[in-house]
């Protein structure tokens, strides 16, 4: 998955593939990096690379990050670059599935790459003991999926982007 993203004004490409333990990440200015770790509680992570641990907080609130990674506090925006491409609404594109609530993954049937309708279920997330289903607007195939099953979220956490078919 690429992402761009602004810190502190600088914009920057962020790329993040799973894998088996964790994720590999590169910047527009480092090489591929194995990263792993998880979430200590909602809105705290550790995650470890290159031989360190590190303590990382994360506020989202739509498309603006406030981290705090050890004790050093950082501002990003994420920056769709469907939302800021001709024609488009200027808001979430239709294909991408954000939760407005916090609360914890708890089913994914589908799978990157694979085909969907519309109406489908993409994600399912438990919150107040209840399970909600995330479901696609659009046929399409699944982009991404920027969560995994057991995961607590925060409200407007992004969990899936869906495309429309070329």
């Amino acid at each position: 998955m690429r992402y761009e993203v602004e810190i502190e004004g600088r914009q920057v490409r962020v790329e993040v593939e799973k894998t088996g333990s964790g994720w590999r990440v590169k910047t527009d200015d480092s090489d591929w990096q194995e990263v792993t770790g998880g979430f200590v509680q909602p809105g705290e992570l550790r995650i470890g690379f290159d031989g360190r641990s590190v303590s990382v907080g994360a506020h989202v609130e739509g498309d603006r990050v406030a981290l705090q990674v050890d004790s050093h506090p950082l501002q990003a925006i994420v920056i769709d670059p469907r939302s800021t491409s001709a024609g488009a609404g200027g808001g979430a594109s239709e294909g991408s599935l954000l939760t407005p609530m916090p609360g914890v993954v708890v089913r994914i049937p589908v799978e990157v790459g694979q085909a969907v309708s519309a109406g489908e279920v993409i994600i399912v997330v438990e919150a107040m003991k209840m399970e909600n289903e995330f479901k696609s607007a659009i046929d399409g195939v699944v982009e991404s999926i920027g969560v995994s099953v057991g995961q607590a979220l925060e409200a407007n956490t992004l969990l899936a982007c869906i495309a429309e078919p070329s």
